[in-house]
């Protein structure tokens, strides 16, 4: 009789086939890591994690605002606290940065999870459309997406929420959205945040690398598109090959590959270190 353990790992794991079936990635889906079947030892190299080796230094300011604003919310002129209370105050500063982004990263999941249903629906996978959301943070998030599909015009879906992987180079991830339109292949990232940063280029052009090997697609023949949809205004802006170009990293597609597969030989320098847990919890 199996274990609870092993239970519990065999109803979490899913598997997804890929290449026509010769090779099957396996994810546990409460870890969210990736392996491929009978390789269990060598977890794959999620593009998300990779990027987190590049230097975001605009992010310290702004963690550091987290933290005062916080402190300054929390403090009123004249009132006395306990020991305690500013032990509490002081704890909750440090970690308000991760509060304010996980309310948001629950805004960009439903968002994301709606797009796909949509998405689904287009391509003919799903009986129903998704029903039109009730929270006026998603609603701004879905009407963004609406304008953008508007401007868009009549698209071929090809994917939803596909993960990718690169058997040669080692990378996995899960694209957003890939449709085609006039021989070009379209690799779609939909973006809830504050704002779109160069990573994210970097993060499309290793899906697009992914998906041009898996089905012989030349890269040439793909175009990023990074979608930034505005849950506060229910506005999008649309950064195109040539936009990402000019506005986030000054290259193309194939260059901003060469530059992922350089952070690819750093993180895996360092998940092959003695320093590999502090990274993945910093």
């Amino acid at each position: 009789m199996p274990s609870r353990a092993e239970t519990c790992d065999n109803r979490c794991m899913k598997k997804i086939p890929l290449y026509d079936g010769t090779i099957v990635l396996c994810m546990d889906e409460r870890k969210h890591i990736y392996w491929v079947e009978g390789r269990k030892d060598e977890i794959l190299c999620n593009a998300t994690g990779v990027l987190k080796v590049m230097a975001k230094p605009f992010l310290i300011p702004w963690a550091a605002k987290m933290a005062s604003e916080h402190w300054r919310s929390q403090i009123q002129p004249g009132k006395e606290y306990g020991e305690l209370a500013l032990d509490s105050i002081f704890d909750e500063a440090k970690t308000a940065h991760k509060t304010y982004t996980g309310g948001r990263g629950k805004i960009g999941s439903h968002v994301h999870d709606w797009i796909e249903k949509y998405i689904n629906y287009e391509m003919g996978l799903a009986e129903d459309p998704p029903k039109y959301p009730i929270s006026p943070d998603l609603a701004r998030g879905v009407d963004a997406f609406l304008a953008w599909m508007d401007e868009k015009g009549d698209v071929e879906w090809m994917f939803s929420e596909r993960v990718t992987y690169h058997p040669g180079a080692g990378h996995c991830g899960t694209v957003d959205a890939v449709y085609k339109y006039q021989d070009k292949y379209y690799i779609v990232d939909f973006k809830t945040g504050s704002g779109v940063w160069p990573e994210a280029a970097l993060q499309c052009a290793s899906y697009a690398a992914a998906l041009a090997y898996e089905f012989d697609w030349d890269l040439d023949d793909c175009c990023r598109e990074i979608v930034h949809l505005n849950v506060k205004t229910g506005k999008h802006k649309t950064y195109s090959e040539g936009l990402i170009r000019d506005k986030l990293t000054g290259h193309g597609i194939k260059a901003d590959y060469d530059t992922f597969r350089s952070a690819l030989y750093v993180y895996k320098w360092i998940m092959a270190g003695p320093n590999k847990w502090a990274f993945l919890k910093s």
